[in-house]
């Protein structure tokens, strides 16, 4: 009999205990507990973001804290998959009710320059309209341009042929801008008549920044389709960039483009 009132009497003890310690970190009220990392973050962007509907790149605590869920429905860009996807997340990130955006904190993690990278089609749009408001150690936080933050005209895209399946793409200004080339290519990564070349089952376009690293290059570099017209980025500091195109696998495929082009420059507009 009195085991069996001791061991419940034990663990209401030890509860009691865990309830009424020394807690680490900061309480964030709208998560039920408290952060060891990251807290005072969560709470100084609810101030900025406060009721306001905005569209994450990624979906986090944040969404939680400030009870507004991605619009889209999609809560990490890595699944917007295929065009329709991409169209319909497009669409939904335009609507003017809107009125921020949040990307991560390249400081943060370096997969945020391979999100960048894989997720061209969205960034473009990012960069091109809106301009950053507010930062701290995991995020950033986005608010729409008065007009956009994009340099017009028909620059001069020097294309190198390295090998049968590789291109490499230049740009040269003469102004010393720091930003982005959009650059539309067409091509074409087709089998090279080997025998080996008949048991390839995968091909794939690898774009890889050449210049102007940030972070280790294997976080620089992203695979897009086999054939079809893109938009890709070209890092620029001071008025120069480069990329490296490769067809996959490199011994099996040749790589065949059609047209290079670029008609604006977007200057990312930071803190």
């Amino acid at each position: 009999m009195i085991a069996v009132l001791v061991l419940p009497s034990h663990k209401i003890y030890k509860e009691y205990r865990e309830e009424h310690k020394t807690h680490e970190g900061i309480l964030v009220q709208e998560l039920g507990g408290y952060l060891t990392n990251h807290g005072n973050d969560l709470i100084s962007a609810k101030h900025i973001l406060k009721n306001k509907k905005f569209f994450s790149e990624y979906a986090s605590a944040q969404e939680v804290v400030n009870n507004s869920y991605q619009p889209s429905g999609i809560d990490y860009i890595i699944h917007v998959l295929g065009d329709k996807q991409r169209e319909k997340y497009l669409t939904i990130f335009a609507n003017p009710s809107i009125e921020y955006a949040i990307t991560i904190n390249k400081e943060f993690t370096p997969w945020a320059y391979w999100a960048e990278r894989a997720n061209w089609f969205w960034f473009r749009e990012l960069y091109k309209n809106w301009h950053q408001v507010f930062k701290n150690d995991f995020e950033v936080i986005w608010k729409k341009s008065e007009k956009q933050n994009v340099i017009k005209g028909n620059f001069d895209i020097k294309v190198k042929k390295i090998s049968h399946s590789a291109y490499e793409l230049t740009i040269d200004l003469e102004d010393k801008i720091t930003g982005y080339a959009d650059v539309l290519i067409d091509y074409k990564v087709s089998r090279r008549t080997k025998l080996s070349s008949l048991f390839v089952i995968k091909t794939v376009l690898k774009v890889q920044n050449l210049e102007n690293l940030d972070v280790d290059k294997y976080y620089e570099s992203n695979f897009i389709r086999p054939l079809g017209r893109e938009y890709i980025p070209i890092k620029i500091v001071n008025g120069k960039g480069s990329i490296l195109v490769t067809s996959l696998p490199e011994r099996n495929t040749k790589l065949t483009i059609q047209e290079v082009n670029c008609s604006e420059i977007i200057i990312e507009r930071k803190i």
